[in-house]
């Protein structure tokens, strides 16, 4: 085959990895097999899609990834002739973002407040990262901040120290690349 291009597109509305790719020119090509990978190395087959067998005609296929893993990972077409030979377009990296997802304990906090970012899921706990460029303000219930925290690495959790805080209600707000979050939690 004559492979124009192989697009991998992290798809914001749903979730999903939207596939595409083009051939110019195709000839014994039995079908095309969609593969990903967490590290570039190791692949599982996502897909197969029927390929025209002969053509010269620009030919354009699609199909969507409804599972992709988060952060990171790699796709790549695998061509399939009838004879069995095969061959690998070069690889697409696809960068899955998941909403930010925070939380605090205890609530209400007497010495200490634990922040906690980040999802856990399939035994698996997926941080924030630094392309997040996330910045953490509390404000006390008069509007003034009175805590602020820009982060810079990678992590799950960590703890404030609010022992000096007064009493009262405050405001966490979150502002991350994805929007802003706020949390309520009450000093005692």
């Amino acid at each position: 085959i004559k492979l124009l291009n192989f697009n991998a597109v992290y798809n914001l509305v749903s979730g999903n990895v939207d596939l595409d790719w083009i051939t110019s020119w195709e000839s014994n090509n039995k079908f095309f097999t969609i593969e990903k990978s967490h590290d570039a190395l190791d692949f599982v087959k996502v897909f197969e899609k029927a390929g025209a067998g002969t053509s010269s005609q620009n030919i354009y296929y699609e199909g969507i990834d409804n599972d992709p893993y988060r952060g990171l990972s790699y796709y790549r077409l695998k061509q399939t002739d009838y004879d069995g030979r095969f061959e690998y377009s070069k690889m697409v990296a696809v960068n899955v973002g998941e909403k930010l997802r925070f939380s605090v304990r205890p609530n209400p906090a007497n010495d200490y407040l634990e922040i906690i970012f980040g999802d856990k899921a399939n035994n698996a706990v997926f941080v924030m990262t630094p392309e997040q460029n996330a910045e953490l303000i509390i404000y006390n219930a008069k509007g003034q901040s009175v805590y602020i925290k820009k982060f810079d690495g990678a992590f799950y959790k960590f703890r404030i120290d609010v022992s000096q805080f007064e009493d009262g209600v405050y405001l966490i707000n979150l502002k991350s690349n994805d929007g802003y979050h706020t949390v309520k939690f009450v000093k005692d």
